[in-house]
């Protein structure tokens, strides 16, 4: 059985890492939901390769051009974790979001995944 995995944090270095990790080993992983903050390329990249169900875009001028163009597709694309709302629990999530911004997130995704990885040293 596949585990869900979320990587919030997906455009960074860490998050680079463990989708190329993913990537040797997708008959063990299926992705969940990612999160990233304002790589418009990288982030629609990553859409199309990897085909989350959720992708939540913290700066608001790239949220709406990735939401615009990827309108008619089956991701639920957000702008913030206070909208989140997930049909079930990831299996694993990874948080890299640097500093404390990603306080909030690591915490919400405490509640909705299994296993919380951490990333961040201010979480």
């Amino acid at each position: 059985m596949k585990k869900h995995i979320s990587i919030l944090g997906s455009t960074g270095s860490v998050g680079k890492t463990a989708l190329h990790i993913i990537n040797k080993k997708k008959n063990f992983f299926q992705t969940y939901l990612f999160s990233a903050d304002k790589n418009y390329s990288l982030i629609c990249n990553q859409i199309k390769k990897y085909k989350p169900l959720y992708f939540i875009i913290n700066n608001h001028k790239v949220f709406v051009k990735v939401k615009n163009r990827f309108k008619n597709k089956k991701i639920n694309i957000l702008n913030s974790f206070n909208s989140l709302n997930l049909k079930k629990k990831s299996d694993i999530t990874i948080t890299a979001i640097p500093g404390l911004s990603g306080l909030q997130p690591t915490i919400k995704m405490t509640k909705l995944s299994k296993k919380v990885l951490i990333a961040n040293k201010e979480s």
